[in-house]
């Protein structure tokens, strides 16, 4: 396959759902604040946000095997469609425990839409173009990020409460639910086979496998140590920048994007050239930076002036490791340790926010910055250690 086959109508279809079923995270910018407003206290309210991403970690655990090439636009169109349900529940209710509820509902159909996406991206990306595959998968995950904390602020004059953009954004999802479900009829009807139990053994014993590879292991702790901090800081920054007089630092994450995004468009190329292990460490080395300059970065100016260093850190971070994934992988398992990827990085966003808060409330931003510049020093040696061993085995 050549780069023209890469961008065809179902790659930019699949990068355009994700793009949505994303913008339906990340409008959740201002949640935080908004629970502490109905009364919720500040250690619940990390709990609250945290209960998506434990329950689509719950589903990844052990739902993703059961989506397959042949039902995967089915189960997409079912997650889209519990997404605008939830997201247009904030709507109703104020008492945490059915905030939980949706929380956990949402996490739900965010699982099924994007793991299904993922079983279809891995059969779309040629094997010899993972890295600009990846990076250009990557810039749709990332734009929600960038630019629904920038609305939120724009929208916040015009909005009286957050839950009436959550269920806006939610109405966005029904057009994507609808492409989804004519290309689930198009599968069923192209799609009579069922898999045999032979091959299901076989697949099987690969997971068995393949969990126990330190490679794969060491990759999936990589990924979830970047989300931890990417989540934990998404959350949680707002306070900090309230803390010291910071104003508009939705900002923040709109610079911060940008430059992720700008580095995963024009250095698409980079990720299948350069090796991809540096690159990580790299990234590691960018993020750990960043945290550690955050505690004095008490001024706008060197505030938002840091969103650029860890743009660069974490723009370079996710289209390597995903494609040493996918290197890695059987190509019978690629679907799957793609949604394992997805796993970790729904625990992490679960134990990040929640984590983080419990850090600065017991010891402050510096408690919390500190321990994310262990986090990303650990990551680099993980990575050196992996590929190291790598290295000696192939002599």
């Amino acid at each position: 396959m050549d780069e023209k086959t890469l961008y065809n109508k179902q790659f930019m279809l699949l990068c355009c759902i994700t793009f949505l079923a994303l913008c339906n995270t990340a409008v959740y910018f201002n949640l935080h604040p908004y629970l502490m407003e109905l009364g919720i206290t500040a250690r619940h309210a990390g709990f609250l946000i945290g209960l998506y991403s434990l329950a689509s970690m719950f589903f990844y655990a052990f739902g993703s095997k059961w989506i397959t090439s042949s039902n995967s636009y089915g189960c997409m169109c079912l997650g889209l469609l519990i997404l605008c349900v939830c997201g247009n529940s904030y709507m109703l209710v104020r008492e945490s425990w059915l905030i939980g509820l949706i929380r956990m509902g949402s996490g739900f159909g965010l699982f099924l839409a994007m793991a299904s996406t993922m079983v279809v991206l891995v059969q779309l990306i040629p094997p010899h173009m993972t890295g600009i595959g990846f990076s250009v998968f990557s810039v749709a995950m990332l734009l929600p990020y960038s630019i629904m904390p920038a609305v939120t602020e724009l929208a916040s004059p015009c909005i009286e409460q957050p839950p009436q953009l959550y269920s806006l954004t939610a109405l966005l999802l029904l057009p994507a639910a609808g492409f989804a479900l004519f290309r689930s009829r198009q599968q069923r009807a192209a799609d009579g086979q069922k898999k045999s139990s032979t091959e299901t053994t076989h697949l099987k014993k690969l997971r068995e496998k393949n969990i126990r590879r330190p490679t794969i292991r060491g990759l999936l702790w990589l990924n979830g140590s970047y989300f931890t901090v990417f989540s934990s800081q998404f959350y949680l920054l707002k306070g900090f920048a309230t803390h010291y007089g910071i104003h508009h630092p939705g900002y923040f994450f709109t610079i911060q994007m940008g430059v992720m995004i700008a580095l995963r468009l024009t250095g698409s190329g980079l990720f299948d050239t350069v090796n991809k292990a540096c690159l990580v460490q790299i990234a590691l080395f960018c993020m750990a930076a960043g945290f550690g300059m955050l505690p004095w970065a008490t001024s706008s100016l060197y505030f938002f002036m840091l969103a650029i260093l860890f743009g660069i850190g974490m723009g370079l971070c996710v289209p390597p490791l995903n494609a040493l994934m996918y290197q890695h992988s059987v190509p019978e398992l690629r679907g799957y340790n793609a949604n394992m990827m997805m796993l970790a990085m729904h625990f992490s966003s679960f134990i990040g926010p929640y984590i983080g808060t419990w850090l600065i409330v017991g010891g402050g931003y510096n408690l919390y910055c500190f321990a994310a510049v262990c986090l990303m020093l650990t990551g680099i040696f993980v990575v050196q250690r992996l590929y190291k061993k790598q290295s000696n085995s192939s002599r």
